[in-house]
């Protein structure tokens, strides 16, 4: 698996059971896909002893390719972003945008053209990583 994965899965705290799964879906995505793939995020939120990881999504410059329940199902949705986000909603608590901290937490919501769309919901260091993908996929793929 790529080295900036690993990075990135070992600043959120993700566990050796995590890496082993990201690293299944991200086999299974570079066959679905033709598309070098870039960037990754792990939904999470913190409950009261643990962080707990929900949704991951890898990206490449078109597409994005998204696993819901990632760690027991195999259910991808594949998003084709050609410039066609129609709506983007950030929603942040207590991040700066420049250095997230232990409280931040940040939410996006992103809609195509055709209503069809998703949300992303991260909180503490995986604030900034949210912002990356913010700036680097959707933002530039504003104008249905």
């Amino acid at each position: 698996m790529e080295n900036i994965f690993d990075e990135y899965l070992n600043s959120i705290g993700a566990n050796g059971i995590i890496k082993k799964r990201v690293e299944e879906l991200f086999n299974i995505t570079k066959k679905l896909i033709k598309e070098e793939i870039k960037d990754v995020i792990i939904e999470n939120y913190k409950n009261s002893t643990r962080n707990v990881f929900t949704h991951l999504s890898f990206f490449s410059d078109s597409y994005s390719i998204s696993f819901e329940n990632f760690q027991s199902e195999n259910i991808c949705v594949i998003s084709k972003f050609n410039n066609k986000i129609a709506f983007l909603k950030i929603i942040d608590d207590k991040y700066d945008f420049t250095q997230a901290n232990d409280d931040s937490s940040l939410f996006v919501e992103i809609r195509y053209g055709n209503q069809i769309g998703g949300t992303f919901k991260v909180f503490g260091q995986n604030c900034d990583y949210l912002w990356k993908i913010i700036n680097n996929y959707f933002i530039p793929n504003l104008g249905w």
